[in-house]
């Protein structure tokens, strides 16, 4: 994969992002290594990217294969547009995409949050694809004109009912068809090989 658009986010069944568990590569591994389309590590805080010292071979606050990364989405949490451009520069030779935000405190301030996704959109070079979370109707509205590849989200059918090529993917306790993927979070981390079609018993 050289560059994400909307469509590798379709028709997947992804890894989400795990506190507990995502951010070791073991895991995101495994989930791929039994059908995982794309796996989602844990969100880094842009100021914790910014002061980290790059290392190969020992214990970080993130783990990363070279094997998964075509398939990894690397989430920077932050509340500033200019820190978030930072840090993505940092990573952005690593993983392939970048998901921004500093989850539901930016809800009170949905013009901060498209700011800060459309810095990233206008910074980042095409090939690193940006995608967004949230979840109100005006919020989302408004995150749809940012230029953004994703969207995670429980209103699928308000998103594709804006014409913009985005893909939609579902996320927690999904109860029908309707958006391009889903994602799963619990159910991989008591067993990653849910994703096969035999997956193994725990």
């Amino acid at each position: 994969m050289d560059r994400l658009t909307p469509d590798d986010y379709r028709n997947g069944i992804f890894l989400a992002p795990m506190v507990r568990s995502g951010a070791r590569a073991a895991n995101r591994l495994f989930a791929l290594k039994h059908g995982a389309s794309l796996v989602w590590g844990p969100e880094i805080v842009d100021k914790a990217i910014l002061h980290a010292e790059r290392v190969v071979d020992r214990a970080s606050i993130y783990q990363c294969s070279p094997v998964e990364k075509p398939y990894l989405i690397y989430q920077i949490g932050t509340s500033d547009p200019e820190l978030a451009v930072q840090a993505a520069r940092v990573v952005m030779n690593d993983p392939f995409s970048t998901h921004s935000g500093m989850g539901a405190a930016l809800l009170s301030t949905p013009d901060l949050l498209c700011s800060i996704l459309r810095a990233l959109r206008e910074a980042m070079p095409p090939e690193i694809s940006s995608r967004a979370r949230f979840e109100t109707l005006v919020l989302v509205g408004k995150i749809i004109e940012t230029g953004i590849s994703c969207l995670t989200v429980h209103y699928v059918e308000f998103v594709k009912a804006s014409g913009k090529d985005i893909a939609v993917v579902e996320n927690g306790d999904c109860k029908g068809p309707g958006c391009d993927s889903v994602m799963i979070a619990r159910a991989a981390e008591s067993n990653p090989s849910c994703f096969s079609p035999t997956p193994s018993l725990t």
